[in-house]
């Protein structure tokens, strides 16, 4: 739990190390008047006083007695006022503490950064400073080097610190920590013994900092608010008085990277409002100084089912920051085993850059691919060079049925592709054809006579294209509900549109509506079908659709982006234009809109979007895709079948892939997206089925979690409850952990029945800039009165902090003097002696 205030045993449990007690008398006076006035009117006024009385009595005897006699009169004279002014005895308390030493640790998830340094002197300096060897060094985090500071007895940094006074150690990221509290270590007792005993809070130094695996699902670390965590850890301290007095700060000891990224307030101010406090921040550099370098794949686009034999593209994205210019290899592994290699030629400056793999598989079975970047010098993270996928090859054909009414033009050259495809089993069937006409198919394979229509025979497929086909016409209501089954049991439906039926019949199919990924009011969607089309568009990508492989169409993203939506107008650079398309409605709930026209908009959407012309939808086990336009044959113009082949074959896969992998899987598992920041929810659905293919209903199930280079570790097991009953669909949330790529699994611990995977990556703003900031870290110590220092030199930060002592008034007990007994007998004394000299020398 964060918070930014330690507990108050921190101050009263400090016993005799922390608590001095002091006493002090002092004499004063509730009625004296002011000091002129006794100077220039009391004392002349009693002076003229005794001595006019006894300038009239008559000289007798020697002057000196006269004199003498005045005095005694003057001194009781005086003590009678000086009573009137009421004396007390004030007999006051003074207790004396030490003050607080603030030590403030950055722990935000840019200290979980190994650094790797071109200044070979940084790693070497701190090597000589823990006693080890540069490599060590830099194979550590820059939170580990700062635990391990805290950790060393022969350096004693926790030990030196306490010497200066009180310790508060507290850790900060978007807010504070506060871990726990020092007394001052006193000079008479026995530092070794003292090196790791318990604070005041029960906290030794040799367990102070928490090892950063506990540390990096907390929400707070995943920004840098250095302002803040100097008001609110100081603020922390100051305010454990409780009312009654105030702690002292003597100074911070601050240890970042100084890389604020979400501070509310001005830290230089807040820095020059600790000067103007008299307390120094000592600041102390943690981290690389040198301008961030990185190499990092950001995404390898592959089908998870791939065939024998077949051409299967790896679509690789990668960026970096530096080596502009830098020729690097690139690998492609299976199990292991280097497959291909490419050099890309680096631009740096944060540009994506792409290339392709392609990989023939020889034999059925699981793989593990693996895309690896050459490792350079001073990268940030190496962790982020590659990138694993799983993948399930089969060795079999894509069963494809192609169904269409009248030949249009889309038909021509789609069954041509579908049939010369050699991954691919094609059997075409044309409602409009003569009862004698040959339908076409591939080579070995019988053509169709009829439309299938029982389930067997609807079953044997992957994927069913319905071209512009009439539901009730064509198919009819048993043929309708086989479709629906179809795709629940994990087939794949395409609707191609067309200006007849498909969609604008299909909202009276019950059946093949609900597996429609769009709405269509009853009325049909194709109002203003029959005006003339005189201009084409190209499509715009949603967010989805410019990263999802069936739209991948080039592997450069900026070049794929430009062949899809024409940005610039080039005619020869873009994808020749659509003129006709389906209107219409929205996307449904469940749906993923992957391309909208440009222009012409949902009439009732609010607030308003563009018309969908490409969606894809889950249903059961399956999926089903929508396209609104019947044009995509014109993509041959100039390069022949490059773009219409890639997208058709790429399209066919995707919604094969949950018959591909079996006619009636009983287990799937999936997450919402691919890539994740660390302590992101991952959240996670799985769909089981028994023995008898029904759904599940148990309760709970199982799934496994491991790090994809977690090493030896054992999978994590996680709990999942019931979410739709009758479904057997299962939902649940994790937490996204360390950097790299990790492994989910339904199964056992050693047997995997359906897995995914996903990534996790440092967040925007703690990647955004992960260098050392020296530059605000000399400012926040100028401005406070404090020091910079790298973090080789953090022993002499300690040697600069002078600890202070606090006094604070205790007890005050006043004892009245001008009604004691013993004043009067001393007045009485006096009078009586001046009396019997008075006598003696015959004054009276």
């Amino acid at each position: 739990m964060s918070t930014g205030i330690l507990p108050a045993s921190f101050l009263c449990q400090g016993g005799a190390a922390d608590l001095v007690t002091e006493t002090e008398e002092t004499i004063r006076w509730l009625e004296m008047p002011e000091a002129w006035v006794v100077v220039l009117l009391i004392l002349p006024l009693l002076v003229a006083f005794v001595g006019f009385f006894y300038k009239r009595e008559k000289p007798v005897g020697n002057p000196r007695w006269r004199w003498a006699l005045g005095a005694l009169r003057l001194l009781v004279v005086a003590l009678a006022l000086l009573m009137l002014a009421r004396p007390v005895r004030q007999k006051t308390t003074y207790e004396r503490r030490d003050s607080t030493l603030v030590l403030l640790v950055d722990d935000s998830l840019s200290q979980d950064i190994k650094d790797k340094y071109s200044e070979r002197e940084i790693p070497k300096s701190l090597a000589g400073l823990f006693r080890t060897q540069a490599d060590i060094v830099e194979g550590m985090t820059r939170y580990d080097l700062v635990r391990r500071l805290v950790r060393d007895e022969k350096l004693g940094f926790i030990r030196e610190l306490r010497k200066k006074g009180k310790l508060a150690v507290y850790t900060f990221g978007g807010s504070v920590n506060g871990l726990g509290g020092f007394s001052k270590l006193q000079e008479d007792q026995d530092a070794s013994a003292e090196a790791g005993a318990p604070g005041d809070d029960g906290v030794s130094d040799d367990e102070l900092l928490p090892p950063y695996s506990k540390v990096r699902d907390d929400p707070r670390v995943q920004e840098t608010r250095v302002a803040e965590g100097l008001r609110d850890s100081v603020s922390g301290v100051l305010g454990l008085g409780f009312g009654k007095r105030r702690e002292k700060v003597s100074g911070v000891i601050l240890l970042s990277d100084f890389q604020q990224n979400a501070d509310t307030i001005s830290v230089s101010e807040f820095a020059r409002g600790l000067g103007e406090r008299k307390i120094p921040v000592f600041t102390v550099g943690v981290g690389n100084p040198d301008e961030p370098k990185d190499i990092r794949l950001t995404n390898v686009d592959v089908n998870d089912v791939v065939l024998v034999d077949d051409d299967v593209p790896f679509d690789v994205s990668l960026v970096a920051d530096g080596f502009e210019g830098d020729r690097v290899r690139v690998d492609l592994k299976i199990d292991s085993a280097v497959e291909s290699t490419k050099y890309v030629v680096l631009e740096g400056g944060g540009k994506r850059q792409g290339l392709r793999f392609l990989y023939q598989p020889r034999k059925p079975g699981k793989i593990t691919a693996t895309v690896e970047v050459e490792e350079q010098g001073g990268e940030v993270f190496y962790d982020n060079n590659s990138m694993s996928r799983n993948l399930t090859v089969l060795d079999q054909k894509i069963k494809v049925l192609y169904a269409e009414y009248l030949p249009r033009w889309e038909y021509r050259y789609l069954k041509n592709a579908l049939i010369r495809d050699k991954t691919m089993e094609t059997q075409v069937f044309l409602f409009s054809a003569d009862p004698e006409f040959t339908q076409d198919s591939s080579t070995g394979v019988p053509p169709l006579r009829a439309f299938p229509s029982q389930r067997d025979e609807l079953f044997k497929y992957h994927v069913i294209i319905l071209g512009d086909v009439d539901p009730e016409r064509h198919l009819g209501a048993e043929r309708q509900e086989l479709l629906k089954e179809f795709v629940a049991s994990g087939g794949g439906v395409i609707f191609l549109s067309g200006p007849h039926s498909n969609p604008s019949r299909y909202a009276q199919a019950s059946d093949l509506y609900t597996i429609l990924p769009v709405q269509v009011s009853e009325t049909g969607g194709l109002e203003g079908r029959d005006a003339p089309v005189t201009e084409s568009f190209n499509v715009k990508l949603s967010a989805v659709g410019r990263e999802h492989p069936v739209m991948r169409l080039d592997n450069d993203p900026e070049r794929n982006l430009q062949l899809w939506e024409n940005e610039d107008g080039r005619f020869y650079e873009h994808l020749p234009g659509f003129f006709w398309f389906a209107r219409v409605g929205r996307a449904k709930g469940n749906a993923v809109v992957l391309a909208r026209h440009p222009q012409q908009l949902q009439p009732l959407s609010n607030p308003p979007k563009p018309l969908v012309v490409f969606a894809f939808m889950n249903y059961g086990k399956g999926r089903t895709f929508f396209s609104a336009v019947d044009n995509t044959w014109r993509w041959r113009a100039g390069v022949d079948n490059l773009y219409f082949y890639r997208f058709w074959g790429q399209l066919c896969r995707f919604v094969a892939a949950g018959r591909l992998l079996g006619k009636t899987p009983r287990y799937s598992i999936t997450v919402d997206k691919e890539v994740y920041s660390i302590g992101e929810s991952v959240r996670v659905e799985c769909q089981v089925y028994d023995a008898n293919m029904n759904p599940s209903e148990d309760e709970t199930i199982s799934i496994y979690h491991q790090e994809q280079d977690g090493g030896d570790e054992d999978p994590q097991k996680i709990d999942l409850s019931l979410h739709l009953q009758g479904q057997g669909v299962y939902r649940g949330t994790i937490s996204a952990g360390a950097r790299g790529r990790h492994d989910l699994w339904l199964g056992t611990p050693s047997d995997r029945f359906s897995f995914t995977s996903y990534t996790v990556e440092v967040p925007a703003l703690e990647a955004r800039d992960t260098r050392l900031n020296r530059t605000l870290g000399r400012q926040i110590a100028k401005l406070s009165g404090g020091a910079y220092f790298d973090f080789n030199e953090i022993m002499s930060a300690v040697g600069k902090i002078q600890g202070l002592s606090q006094t604070d008034e205790g007890l005050v007990e006043d004892d009245n003097l001008w009604d004691e007994w013993w004043v009067i007998v001393l007045i009485t004394s006096i009078l009586a002696i001046e009396w019997i000299l008075r006598k003696t020398v015959r004054l009276v």
